[in-house]
């Protein structure tokens, strides 16, 4: 249990059940269901592009956790400076074309 939740636990066990019952009515309520596409969720204008991309980028993180690679043996396999293999596992890949992601993500997944 986090100390977030055992925070809350504390607090809704010392508190007025009809003020937890109010709170977790508001809760419900704030919450909507997301479209499947947290990009589109936002806005953003090419967000199928980006949903992809971030496909892409997710392969090649589940490749590494697969093979235990080291960081260096990543960036040699598919051919990228270290800093720019961190960069596009931070989530920073914008630049890059989705068959640039593709061509990554099947390089590191052979």
């Amino acid at each position: 249990m986090t100390g977030g939740q055992r925070e809350q636990d504390e607090a809704e066990a010392t508190a007025d059940p009809a003020y937890i019952q109010h709170a977790r009515e508001v809760a419900a309520r704030a919450m909507i269901e997301g479209s499947g596409n947290v990009y589109a969720d936002l806005g953003h204008d090419n967000a199928d592009e980006m949903l992809v991309k971030a496909r892409c980028v997710a392969r090649i993180a589940v490749a590494i956790e697969a093979r235990q690679w080291s960081h260096e043996q990543v960036a040699d396999a598919l051919g990228l400076p270290s800093a720019e293999l961190t960069e596009l596992l931070a989530g920073r890949f914008r630049a890059y074309s989705v068959d640039d992601l593709e061509r990554l993500a099947s390089r590191i997944e052979k």
